[in-house]
């Protein structure tokens, strides 16, 4: 319970305006993210090497239709990573921008797509879920850290029903795309 503690305040501290003001009143605002990446990727780091397997079983399913969903979540997880421009989830591409003078990668983004990044720090949320949760042996310890983190997921996750809309115009727009050819 200590390293998920130590990982959902790190990362939500890190998310804090006041963070964020301190590395803006530093004049480094443009290595936030990658500080945030790093600092969050050293904190799962610790959860993965010092996790200590509890042998209690909640359930076992003898249920193939759980794997399906275990490797739908793995491919929902990697897709929507490449939806997403990964070298600024990283903070690589704002030190670049810093570096070439050009404007802060989201400034490039239409508002609405602004709008939606800022309300979804966690974008690719269904893949994850659904590799922590569908598993056909569920021990003490996996359940602990699947609720921990599916809570801790939706915490982030704030979207209302213009970002909706506007998700439902760029998947009609990606589809129309697909069947035109274009």
């Amino acid at each position: 319970m200590i390293l998920l503690s130590q990982f959902i305040l790190l990362h939500s501290t890190m998310a804090t305006h006041l963070f964020k003001s301190i590395f803006a009143h530093c004049n480094i605002s443009f290595v936030e993210r990658s500080m945030y990446s790093f600092i969050t990727s050293l904190s799962l780091e610790l959860i993965i090497h010092n996790w200590l397997t509890v042998n209690y079983t909640v359930w076992m399913f003898n249920c193939p239709s759980l794997s399906i969903l275990y490797w739908l979540g793995c491919i929902l997880s990697v897709v929507s990573i490449f939806q997403l421009d990964i070298l600024e989830l990283l903070g690589i591409k704002q030190i670049h921008h810093y570096i070439c003078k050009f404007k802060k990668p989201i400034q490039y983004k239409s508002q609405p797509l602004q709008r939606l990044l800022i309300g979804t720090r966690h974008p690719f949320l269904t893949g994850p879920l659904l590799i922590l949760w569908s598993t056909r042996y569920m021990y003490l310890d996996r359940l602990l850290f699947s609720t921990a983190m599916t809570l801790y997921l939706f915490h982030g996750y704030m979207i209302d029903l213009n970002d909706v809309h506007y998700i439902k115009l760029q998947l009609l727009k990606m589809l129309n795309n697909f069947i035109n050819g274009g």
